[in-house]
């Protein structure tokens, strides 16, 4: 649930009940005075029409560090695959 102490512009999920699961890539607009949440459509779109209530809305789940993410191409040649 998003609460008035999460940062505008924060990654959160929307709860989508048609396909029953959370559904990244959202931002989190405004937090309206009477607690529902103002959502920025998918990566970056413009504000959704319908606000929403704020048990339908978390903060996103951060991404799992990935140790390939961090070698450099060097690195990634010097691995020997079998």
């Amino acid at each position: 649930m998003v609460s008035a102490t999460v940062p505008v512009l924060s990654e959160v999920e929307v709860w989508c009940a048609s396909t029953a699961r959370w559904v990244p890539g959202f931002r989190l607009a405004e937090v309206r005075a009477d607690g529902r949440v103002i959502i920025l459509g998918r990566d970056g779109g413009p504000r959704l029409p319908v606000p929403f209530d704020p048990e339908c809305v978390r903060p996103a789940e951060p991404s799992p560090a990935s140790p390939w993410g961090r070698l450099t191409p060097n690195q990634v040649d010097d691995l020997q695959l079998t």
